[in-house]
């Protein structure tokens, strides 16, 4: 059985540019007193956002560290783990909003 590979850069990439269209979408709707379709497109914007960075840094690791025979380094752990303490802070700020 195969399984599709996930992460890396040019994942986070093309989520990015996702997050970029939608973010230029929200804002039109915006303009155009659109809320709903405004509010839509933001969300959708934050979640490609947010994979962008998970898929760049974290995801990257993830089939090594789990599946893989290779191992982490324990410079990638340092940095994953780096990596997750920012993004965990990140959710806690906003969520405490």
């Amino acid at each position: 059985m195969s399984r599709v590979r996930t992460g890396g850069r040019a994942d986070a990439i093309a989520h990015l540019g996702k997050a970029q269209e939608f973010l230029d979408a929200a804002r039109a709707a915006l303009n155009a007193n659109w809320h709903n379709a405004a509010a839509g497109s933001a969300v959708t914007a934050g979640i490609n956002a947010k994979d962008a960075l998970s898929l760049d840094r974290l995801l990257g690791l993830k089939d090594r560290a789990q599946y893989d025979r290779r191992s982490v380094t324990a410079t990638e752990a340092r940095a994953a783990v780096r990596r997750a303490t920012t993004m965990v802070e990140a959710a806690k700020r906003a969520l405490s909003q």
